[in-house]
């Protein structure tokens, strides 16, 4: 394993994954605490406001920070700030506009969401500090600042226990109470690395470029099928089965994705470190066509891949004891779990491979496939549940990663070609250590 990946990298991982995993847990534990002092009517109002938000997150972050992880190295070090800030004013423009839209139709959304336009605003108010956070975190993982990025994910999920303690069990504010959780623990965290951010500006402030905000848009745009084929895949499941079969099916449903989204982490720790790896190693190929870097960027990518499915048949069996044991009463998620657990599995392929998309900036593909397999997901979950209740969302969500996966794989090569069979071509036994 020596040469799988050098310490800086491992190190990077192994911060990312510590980080990640106990702003993760710290929410997960107080799950109960939440469930304990909210009936089912006041956790579907937050779930809708929670809706809310994610439908408007897209068109405010309008992927900016994926902008800034593929330009971040091709740009020279005098322009980055320059670039950095024209992605920042570019979300304040798409926050303005949004904000238009809001007043425009917040009786519409009223009718749709239940809640008033005062509601509506401080959904919005998370959502313009969204962007901002995610740039300037992408920020620290391409500067390679592993350690701040975790101190600063800590920080932030704190913050969130905190307000839920706060709110909900001393203060007793119910729903009302969680969903002013739920905005500080946006506000905060975006007040902070908006104070960073400013002094990483410097005054005076950097210039509107039009060419750097038309580019980004350019870029973005396309994407926004694939963003919110994310908030149509999970939202509508959810709802669905609430509807169709129940809201206690639902809660099974939850479960399994909750135990499931831990192997998340992993995977998500990986692309972190990776990501910045990968699109500087990149940017060397373009300038030098070098077949031994392609070959280990391949290389690591496959070992990835073993590594974590191997993980995750590791997790199922290590979940079983931990259900059975601890947590019976939601046995029922486990007839779910290895498809949610296989999803996990194909969505990292899905990763990798579209990271050479990103790269080549050819995001329109992306979005069309997003936002093709999403409406694919919802026609076979209402066709599945007919038939086999609550485990038809969950196939049809397993199949559609398969599908997902699938084409970008097929597009990914055919935009930024790799020997991603070199093993077949070589006449040497494949050998990945």
């Amino acid at each position: 394993m020596n040469n799988f990946f050098n310490n800086s990298i491992l190190k990077r991982i192994a911060m990312y994954a510590i980080s990640d995993g106990v702003s993760k847990a710290l929410p997960f534990l107080v799950f109960p605490v939440i469930a304990y002092y909210l009936t089912t009517a006041e956790f579907g109002l937050i779930s809708n406001f929670n809706v809310m938000v994610g439908f408007m997150g897209p068109f405010v972050g309008l992927s900016t920070n994926s902008a800034l992880s593929v330009n971040f190295y091709k740009i020279d070090l005098n322009k980055k700030v320059s670039y950095y800030a024209n992605l920042v004013y570019l979300n304040l423009a798409l926050f303005l506009f949004c904000t238009i839209v809001l007043v425009s139709f917040h009786s519409t959304i009223t009718n749709f969401s239940g809640y008033r336009l005062e509601w509506q605003f401080l959904a919005l108010l998370c959502v313009f500090f969204i962007p901002i956070t995610s740039l300037y975190t992408t920020k620290l993982q391409l500067e390679e600042k592993a350690r701040l990025f975790g101190y600063f994910q800590i920080f932030t999920s704190l913050i969130n226990v905190f307000f839920v303690y706060l709110f909900v069990v001393v203060l007793r504010q119910s729903w009302q109470g969680r969903i002013f959780g739920i905005v500080l623990s946006s506000v905060i965290p975006g007040l902070v690395a908006t104070y960073f951010t400013i002094i990483f500006f410097k005054f005076p402030l950097p210039k509107l470029d039009l060419h750097i905000i038309k580019s980004t848009f350019k870029f973005g745009l396309p994407l926004l099928p694939h963003n919110f084929s994310y908030w149509l895949k999970s939202g509508f499941e959810k709802l669905f089965i609430t509807s169709a079969v129940g809201l206690s099916a639902n809660g099974f449903l939850s479960f399994a994705q909750t135990i499931s989204a831990v192997f998340f982490i992993i995977s998500n720790s990986f692309f972190g470190a990776f990501s910045p790896y990968l699109f500087k190693n990149l940017a060397e190929i373009e300038k030098n066509d070098n077949q031994e870097r392609k070959i280990d960027l391949v290389k690591k990518s496959y070992i990835f891949l073993m590594i974590f499915f191997i993980i995750l048949i590791a997790g199922y069996f290590f979940s079983v004891i931990l259900i059975k044991n601890y947590f019976i009463k939601f046995e029922e998620s486990l007839n779910y779990l290895p498809f949610f657990l296989g999803f996990n599995f194909f969505n990292a392929v899905y990763a990798i491979f579209s990271g050479y998309i990103f790269y080549t900036k050819s995001t329109k593909f992306l979005g069309i496939v997003t936002l093709s397999t999403a409406l694919i997901q919802v026609l076979l979950t209402i066709l599945f549940v007919k038939y086999f209740s609550t485990l038809g969302a969950v196939l049809a969500n397993f199949i559609t990663s398969i599908l997902t996966a699938v084409l970008v794989i097929i597009y990914s090569n055919k935009k930024f070609k790799m020997p991603w069979l070199y093993f077949i071509k070589n006449e040497k036994k494949f050998i990945l250590f």
